[in-house]
């Protein structure tokens, strides 16, 4: 299986488009890993990052936000790395737009997001569609 991997450093508060909408419903992508890390171990705010379908994310890790489809994190103190976390909703397929939101109040995140291509058949495409639909009503 092919592979693809979106990375880079994201500021504080921000929130970044990773995937751009190409107008194909039977081309899809699937979120496999989700790595976030600190610019500087000497960082005095650790980094939080969510993967969303959609640009307008509270700042705050909800599994309850059907929008919402992977977490990471890492926790330090002093230069210690005390816990690193990544969570993937399995159940999702990117048809549309990919955003990651870094919603720590001072640090900038590194991260990088591991995907993979899927092609759908027009039926899988259209249940696609409508699944990222309904699931924001």
């Amino acid at each position: 299986m092919r592979k693809y991997t979106l990375r880079g450093r994201l500021p504080a508060q921000t929130t970044l488009r990773l995937i751009v909408d190409d107008g194909r419903y039977t081309h899809g992508m699937i979120v496999k890993e989700f790595y976030v890390w600190a610019k500087s171990q000497a960082s005095s705010d650790d980094p939080e990052c969510i993967l969303t379908k959609e640009s307008t994310t509270l700042n705050s890790m909800d599994a309850g936000d059907s929008n919402q489809i992977a977490w990471a994190g890492i926790t330090t103190t002093n230069g210690t790395r005390l816990m690193t976390f990544g969570v993937v909703d399995p159940d999702h397929v990117i048809t549309q737009d990919l955003f990651i939101r870094n919603i720590a109040d001072l640090e900038d995140a590194n991260y990088l997001v591991v995907l993979e291509p899927i092609v759908l058949t027009p039926d899988q495409g259209v249940l696609q569609l409508i699944k990222e639909v309904n699931q924001n009503v």
